[in-house]
């Protein structure tokens, strides 16, 4: 298990996992944190690489609402990954609009 600890306190968490046969992603602050176990391949590897890349360089967002939250990170193509993670009472519920009135945090880089 990796976990990188950044120098700026208000950097994204993240933290992944080698289990030999899989790679697991996990990051943020909320209930949506896990971005699921990927195979240990050289396309899983890339994805892990690029997305800690991404996070250590400040390119991550982060939305909260009731029981759940959204990240989104931004690559240096310019393309985008989100996942949206649900935990609680409420996480069953469906909140339409929910990502446009949530608190939306914006990441700083690492450094």
């Amino acid at each position: 298990m990796t976990e990188l600890i950044p120098t700026s306190h208000d950097a994204m968490p993240v933290v992944w996992t080698d289990f030999g046969s899989g790679l697991q992603l996990e990051l943020g602050n909320g209930p949506g944190g896990s971005f699921g176990v990927f195979d240990r391949d050289d396309q899983g590897a890339e994805f892990v690489e690029s997305t800690v890349r991404a996070i250590v360089d400040g390119h991550v967002t982060e939305v909260f609402g009731p029981d759940r939250s959204r990240v989104e990170v931004t690559y240096l193509d310019g393309s985008t990954f989100h996942h949206t993670g649900y935990d609680g009472f409420l996480a069953g519920i469906p909140r339409w609009g929910w990502r446009d009135r949530g608190r939306k945090v914006s990441y700083p880089p690492y450094r």
